[in-house]
């Protein structure tokens, strides 16, 4: 007989890291290209809030899909 080997499951500390770090990750590129639109076409401001609350919802969309796929 075949002996079935088990998953070893990653420790929920590192989960949650990783998921903070990519929500970070997210937010910070977003609020960066945000400011280089405004710089770059002369905006005060505009493109950094519209692209920074983008990347903030865009980060809890995909924390949330996760967290689902997770407790499966």
């Amino acid at each position: 007989m075949k002996k079935h080997s088990q998953k070893k499951q990653p420790s929920p500390f590192l989960v949650f890291l990783g998921l903070v770090s990519q929500m970070g990750v997210i937010i910070f590129c977003s609020a960066k290209l945000g400011k280089y639109i405004d710089f770059t076409y002369g905006f005060d401001r505009v493109f950094t809030a519209i692209i920074t609350l983008f990347g903030v919802f865009t980060s809890f969309y995909i924390l949330i899909k996760q967290l689902k796929k997770i407790n499966q």
